[in-house]
């Protein structure tokens, strides 16, 4: 529990932090990746480090700027802040970044999959994600954070694919509409 403005000023210095800590790992990750020709995963790379180091920040400090000092000394929970102010700060630059890949250049990063038409999958995929509210798609991924590696362990240990949850399953049948390649393979 701590004031809007404490919250605010732990978590910059936190996005502060850790994209000091990590810029340099970044970067040498993603060099290796566009080395290894990897340009979609060299490319969400360079998406997080922006989004870390520069869009979250920078809706930190406009939030900070355009509340009055009642409401940057109200008392509320972290989690409290996030149901409240999550939408401005954290949803405009989550669903950015998942926009981003399907943006400029698209074509270009997509790697070659039998059957896969590239340039029209990223048409298709920027304009159905121009109509996914920006808090869906920070839901789908979380939810894909926590999903890949439960599916992964049941395709380990033989097991059926687990449930899919409902904004990642959203985004999978955006994705097959669009002829892109099986998001459970």
């Amino acid at each position: 529990m701590g004031t809007v403005d404490q919250i605010l000023q732990g978590i910059s210095g936190t996005f502060e932090t850790q994209c000091k800590q990590s810029t340099p790992a970044m970067q040498s990750r993603m060099a290796a990746l566009e080395a290894k020709g990897d340009k979609l995963a060299a490319f969400q790379m360079q998406q997080a480090e922006q989004n870390l180091c520069h869009c979250l920040p920078d809706r930190m400090k406009a939030l900070r700027q355009r509340l009055k000092p009642a409401q940057l000394n109200e008392k509320m929970t972290e989690a409290e802040f996030i149901t409240r102010y999550g939408r401005e700060t954290l949803d405009q630059c989550t669903a950015a970044m998942a926009r981003a890949p399907y943006g400029e250049g698209c074509a270009a990063r997509m790697p070659e999959k039998p059957g896969l038409d590239a340039p029209k999958y990223c048409a298709c995929m920027a304009e159905q994600l121009k109509a996914v509210p920006d808090n869906e798609l920070t839901q789908i991924g979380l939810d894909s954070a926590a999903y890949v590696p439960r599916l992964a362990e049941a395709k380990k240990t033989g097991q059926p694919a687990p449930p899919m949850p409902a904004a990642l399953k959203h985004f999978t049948q955006i994705n097959q509409s669009c002829g892109g390649p099986s998001m459970t393979q």
